[in-house]
């Protein structure tokens, strides 16, 4: 009895850095039974799609995805300083999003409990955006808060697997 895997479907799903890595994406899987498509929101956060988790939920029945690459939650600490315009603890603003996050994934988990979801975060290697700098924010302090914001995706993926 021979046995038929489903190809892979993968939707690329979030911020404005959705698209560039559903673009990399496809370069990287070629010609190999795998579709990739995207669903682009530059500028949103997690905290929006909280309140509107259906539109994940529609864009992974649309293009009958697989699997899920999800990018959110920088927006959100971005947003924060341009708010305060000042230094906040990222701890603050990581409760909120992870608060967020669960609350899109197991809106997706119970809509569709066999979805795999890579939830992937943020590294300013070089130069960051100007607006980092108004507030003396080095490379290595954003960082910081984007390594914490890493953690947190590790312990969402403890939570749901």
């Amino acid at each position: 009895m021979s046995t038929t895997s489903l190809p892979l479907r993968i939707l690329c799903f979030g911020d404005s850095w959705t698209a560039g890595n559903a673009y990399g994406l496809k370069l990287a899987v070629g010609k190999q039974d795998v579709s990739v498509s995207h669903k682009e929101y530059s500028g949103t956060t997690a905290k929006f799609f909280a309140t509107q988790p259906a539109t994940l939920i529609s864009a992974v029945e649309e293009s009958q995805a697989t699997h899920v690459l999800l990018s959110l939650g920088g927006n959100d600490f971005k947003n924060v300083y341009l708010e305060r315009r000042q230094f906040v603890d990222p701890s603050i603003v990581l409760r909120d999003v992870e608060k967020s996050l669960r609350t899109i994934l197991d809106a997706l988990y119970t809509a569709h409990p066999t979805i795999h979801v890579i939830v992937y975060g943020y590294d300013f290697p070089g130069s960051l955006p100007p607006m980092f700098s108004q507030f003396g924010l080095s490379v290595s302090v954003v960082n910081m808060g984007a390594l914490a914001l890493g953690q947190s995706y590790l312990d969402l993926a403890r939570h749901y697997t």
